[in-house]
């Protein structure tokens, strides 16, 4: 079919020509250089087409379909299915073909090889573990003895500790006993005084009575001869002597 009839059919089965008469557009198209036989082919196909519109617009219609829709049903089909079948052959047929004696030995030896490295790994974690180990053993020794160590000088600064508070507590009871023998040693030295000093005003009495005794005497009997006896200590100095030694004594 020319392009000329095709022209022609749409011309005809355009709906903004259907409003124009028929002789209308059979004008037109014979002044577009068409033949009275590319005419009648092209209103005959327009025809048709309306026709079959028209049909397929019923309800329970179905379109007749001839050999040549069959044909192009069949090429389409096998169409698909080579291509399908190419590709089958090109990336699913080679997966599922049982490999070679050669790609199995192949693989065979780069199973091994993944083996081996495993086993090399595996053997240099276990190298590396026991490595750990032994040094997380040697550091728990070492903590071990630390622990011991400080336990050792805990122990030896609580012992001191406790020294320091018994000599401490020894200190604050003598300084207690000081506290308290300080107002006995004041009493005693005050008593020591006042008793000094009433007996130094003791022999200050009996020395004046003493010499105004020896005044009257000189005075009565002047060629009497003066005795000399040998001298004494006083007695107000053997209570101060008296007097000073007991606080030492008092003391120890």
């Amino acid at each position: 079919m020319s392009d000329k009839i095709q022209s022609a059919i749409d011309f005809l089965n355009d709906s903004n020509t259907q409003s124009t008469s028929l002789e209308s557009r059979l004008q037109f198209l014979q002044s577009k250089g068409l033949t009275e036989a590319e005419i009648n082919t092209a209103l005959a196909s327009a025809n048709n087409n309306r026709r079959n519109i028209y049909l397929a617009q019923q309800p329970g219609y179905q379109l007749e379909r001839d050999w040549r829709d069959y044909f192009i049903m069949a090429v389409v089909s096998g169409g698909l299915v080579y291509g399908i079948g190419t590709l089958a052959r090109r990336y699913l047929w080679p997966h599922l073909q049982p490999p070679t004696s050669t790609q199995y030995e192949s693989d065979l030896e780069a199973l091994n090889s993944k083996f081996d490295q495993a086993e090399s790994t595996i053997n240099e974690l276990r190298t590396d573990t026991a490595a750990i180990k032994d040094s997380l053993v040697g550091q728990q020794e070492k903590v071990n003895e630390t622990v011991v160590e400080i336990e050792r000088a805990i122990e030896s600064i609580k012992s001191n500790e406790k020294r320091s508070r018994t000599e401490i507590d020894g200190v604050v009871r003598e300084i207690a006993d000081i506290k308290a023998q300080i107002p006995k040693l004041v009493e005693s030295q005050q008593q020591s005084q006042s008793n000094t000093l009433s007996d130094l005003q003791s022999e200050l009495k009996s020395l004046k009575s003493l010499i105004s005794s020896r005044q009257n005497t000189g005075a009565t009997s002047p060629s009497s001869s003066i005795q000399i006896g040998k001298p004494q200590i006083p007695a107000w100095q053997l209570a101060t002597a008296n007097g000073a030694t007991s606080p030492s004594t008092n003391s120890q």
